[in-house]
């Protein structure tokens, strides 16, 4: 009987979405408050629904109701509780009705304090937001129904969750995942409103950085969710090796990066409100797209969200409907903004204008790593698709000149003071240059020549803001704090990812029982083995002792899972931390032996983990900061 009252529930929400978006479209053409409240009403009532109908389909779930499709899909009864929660979200109707209600959620937020815009512009928000929900819903209810049974038959115990996916850092990666597409669709419903309303108000763009900056911050963590996942799984850049669908989601997060930039500079220059038009466009095109591709089976992946696939054709024409709306409109009302040229002056905010330019390109890399495997899968009917060669060469053209512009718009602004700066900036460079000729652990090559020039910039950044400071006080770092810890995450970040993917060493090492190896300078020592029960698998268990050259003596345990309803085997990685190396070890079986250890001799992976903090760091500093100014902004106005 729930389910059936969540099936309702949602039925229920698709019509009242439609009398929303009606009374909305009404109440901006006649400017009529009594309407606009009913749209809102519309819109209150239906997120509840779509509560009610989403802890419904959690209670089937939860509680084993194996005559749902999805729940005999996804799930199985020997699954600890948490991740059938993860198998209500990577199904694919589950996470969809997860998008959903947190589109419910924004919305409701957006609705709540309108002071911040027109009566016209909230009532075209509702309508373009309540018309984007009516198709979702409407493609969810009538071809991917959460609430289909199996009746007459139904299974006993369920097909269970890949245990690939059975990871604590899914739980946090598939909820964040669609509640970053779901606040990243404000800009596109900003944007279509104000093109609707005929004008577009870049003053206005104050009130939307909060929305970016927490869409950005979301889409990170779930990226550093991700990397946590895949590295945990299959050892360091092995299992992650620029997977297909985890490379989608980066390329929402750097058109999301350059979208957050231009926003940033378009209050005062207006020629980046083309930028920003454009870019809120592609974002909530793409995240409509992502969410059907990591279902659909199309894009060969090590990720296996859902085993039935999606229906085709009813996406391309939800996604079609939406598409003509957004570019539609912004092609015939292209004239309400104008265009002012931002190349004219040589300032900090152009020298930014530059840094959208290569988030843009590194984009379009991706872009082309994802569509040229595609492609031939179509035209040769053979898988393929583009490994870590490609992405490691074509992002190092970016890489560089991406560092040197967190750089030089600092320095730029203290050009007319100190007119040394670039020529002390170039002789720093080629200081640092010889410097770590003669500490590089490999022959010298492109990658000495990389790492030379980020150290440069890295310093180069550093002076910079401590002349900022010398001159300005330390007000300068509460002012500007944010970017400051941003970009050196950003930097520390290109520095870890590089030198540990590098100058990685690895192997395979046959260990028998009481056998001992010497691998990358410690020794490993098979001590014994043992079996051990877990929730729904069975692990075999090494007992490896590590002896460090300092001799320091370490156990870790790696083990191989055997899961008891798919028979499926999974190793899980044992890493320890040994000076500035991190030694990751993978138990395998080997054919003759019986089982080996894959190591993996990672070198400075911390600094990986001390960028991804310092940027996190920053959009959270940059969040709050955002907030701080959007709510005075507000009761300034509600005080004229």
């Amino acid at each position: 009987m729930i389910i059936e009252l969540g099936h309702f529930a949602a039925i229920s929400a698709l019509v009242l979405l439609t009398f929303q978006m009606l009374s909305a479209l009404y109440a901006a053409s006649c400017q009529s408050l009594v309407y606009l409240a009913f749209s809102r009403r519309c819109l209150k009532t239906g997120a509840l629904l779509l509560l009610l109908s989403y802890s419904a389909l959690c209670y089937g779930f939860m509680s084993d109701e194996f005559s749902l499709l999805v729940v005999a899909t996804y799930s199985s009864a020997t699954l600890p509780w948490m991740y059938k929660l993860a198998a209500l979200c990577s199904s694919h109707s589950g996470g969809i009705l997860l998008w959903l209600l947190c589109l419910y959620a924004v919305m409701c937020r957006i609705t709540m304090n309108r002071t911040h815009c027109s009566l016209e512009l909230v009532a075209y928000m509702q309508a373009v937001s309540g018309f984007f929900t009516l198709t979702l819903l409407g493609y969810l209810l009538f071809y991917l129904n959460p609430f289909a049974r199996t009746l007459p038959v139904y299974p006993d115990v369920g097909r269970d969750l890949t245990p690939v996916l059975q990871h604590g850092a899914v739980l946090l990666h598939v909820p964040l995942i669609y509640s970053a597409y779901a606040v990243l669709s404000v800009p596109y419903f900003y944007v279509a409103a104000q093109l609707l309303h005929g004008r577009v108000d870049w003053r206005g763009l104050v009130w939307l950085k909060p929305w970016l900056y927490g869409g950005w911050m979301m889409l990170t963590l779930a990226l550093a969710m991700a990397t946590s996942f895949a590295n945990d799984l299959s050892g360091w850049g092995l299992w992650w090796n620029w997977d297909p669908v985890e490379n989608m989601v980066l390329l929402v997060w750097l058109l999301e990066s350059a979208l957050l930039h231009a926003v940033c500079y378009s209050s005062q220059h207006r020629g980046f409100l083309s930028f920003v038009v454009m870019l809120s466009i592609i974002i909530f095109l793409l995240c409509l797209t992502l969410s059907f591709l990591i279902h659909s089976n199309i894009v060969t992946s090590i990720h296996y969200f859902s085993p039935d696939g999606a229906s085709t054709f009813p996406f391309l024409v939800v996604l079609a409907t939406n598409g003509i709306l957004s570019i539609g409109l912004s092609v015939t009302r292209k004239h309400i903004f104008s265009m002012s040229d931002p190349w004219v002056s040589y300032s900090s905010a152009h020298i930014m204008l530059h840094g959208i330019v290569i988030f843009i390109m590194m984009a379009f890399v991706l872009v082309l790593g994802l569509l040229y495997p595609i492609w031939v899968g179509v035209m040769r009917e053979t898988i393929l698709w583009i490994g870590p060669p490609y992405y490691n060469q074509m992002f190092t053209f970016f890489m560089v000149p991406m560092a040197g512009l967190m750089v030089w718009h600092v320095l730029i602004e203290k050009m007319g003071k100190y007119e040394l700066f670039p020529a002390v900036y170039g002789v720093l460079i080629l200081l640092v240059f010889v410097a770590t000729g003669f500490l590089w652990p490999s022959p010298l090559g492109w990658g000495y020549v990389f790492c030379s020039i980020l150290f440069a910039s890295g310093l180069a950044f550093v002076l910079a803001i401590g002349c900022h400071v010398y001159e300005t006080g330390w007000r300068y770092l509460i002012d500007h704090g944010a970017m400051i810890s941003a970009h050196l995450g950003v930097w520390f970040l290109i520095i870890g990812a590089y030198c540990s993917t590098s100058l990685i060493q690895s192997g395979e090492v046959v260990l028998p029982i009481g056998a001992s190896v010497d691998v990358g300078g410690v020794s490993l020592t098979a001590e014994r083995s043992y079996f051990k029960r877990g929730d729904n698998y069975v692990s075999e268990v090494l007992d490896i002792q590590v002896e460090s050259p300092s001799g320091v003596n370490r156990h870790m345990h790696p083990e191989i899972r055997t899961y008891d309803v798919t028979k499926e085997t999974k190793s899980v990685v044992i890493a320890e931390q040994i000076g500035l190396y991190n030694l990751r070890l993978i138990l395998s079986r080997h054919h003759h032996a019986g089982r080996s250890v894959l190591w993996f001799w990672v070198p400075y992976a911390f600094l990986v983990r001390l960028g991804g903090w310092l940027l996190l760091v920053g959009i959270c500093w940059a969040s709050v900061v955002a907030w701080y100014k959007r709510f005075y902004l507000i009761k300034e106005r509600a005080c004229e």
